[in-house]
């Protein structure tokens, strides 16, 4: 499961490399992806969001899915 996750951050944060690389994605862009995974993580404590929920149950830390699901996404970004 590690090797996942290491891999998947690797791709996004390639990703986002890219976009701004690109002037697809500026400073803006990233705050308001921030704000939005603020939401659904706020949302995921309490209920199973369809997509995050996916993301998570593969992707999370089992013991870090209890306290603060998607902190690493949150403080990757």
């Amino acid at each position: 499961m590690e090797m996942r996750r290491q891999l998947f951050h690797a791709i996004v944060g390639f990703a986002i490399v890219l976009l701004i690389y690109f002037d697809m994605l500026n400073e803006w862009g990233l705050l308001a992806i921030l704000a939005a995974g603020s939401v659904l993580i706020l949302l995921s404590r309490k209920y199973r969001v369809p997509i995050v929920y996916w993301f998570l149950k593969r992707f999370e830390r089992p013991e870090v899915m209890k306290i603060f699901p998607g902190k690493g996404s949150f403080f990757f970004i």
